[in-house]
This record gives structure tokens, C-alpha cells and sequence, in this order.
């Protein structure tokens, strides 16, 4: 956590497998995930709008397995 090594700004650039595994019974860190992922989709959107003008290179899916939604 002392210095960045996700690598985000490189998704959309080549293909990548990004894997985000989170316990199933203790939310403890539930928050660095959800960071994570705001912080990816603000990375891809940024990128592909002023470094590609609109898209990016590589087409980046996002495939949420398992996800749970808390009301």
C-alpha cells in the first residue's frame, strides 16, 4: 500500500487480467476494492478520452463474479 504497483493506467493498453479477491465473510477491506475499481474506471475513462481521443486500444471487459449487493 506504500506505493502503487496495480498497474491500472496500463488496462486498455495491452490485455491484462486483473484479479481482485475479497473474503467472502469479513468486509474488513471491502473499501480497497471498491476504491479499486472507482479508481480503475476513472483511470480507463480519463486515458481513453486525452491520451486515445475517445478509445482505447484493447476493449477492456469487466467480468464481477459473486458480487453482493447490500441494502
Amino acid at each position: 500500500m506504500a506505493y502503487d504497483e496495480l498497474g491500472l493506467e496500463k488496462l486498455g493498453d495491452e490485455k491484462t487480467a486483473l484479479f481482485a479477491v475479497v473474503s467472502d465473510t469479513d468486509p474488513t477491506f471491502n473499501f480497497l476494492s471498491a476504491m479499486m475499481y472507482s479508481q480503475m474506471f476513472n483511470v480507463l475513462c480519463d486515458r481513453a478520452l486525452k491520451v486515445y481521443h475517445g478509445r482505447l486500444p484493447v476493449h477492456v471487459t469487466c467480468l464481477f463474479d459473486e458480487f453482493a449487493v447490500r441494502s
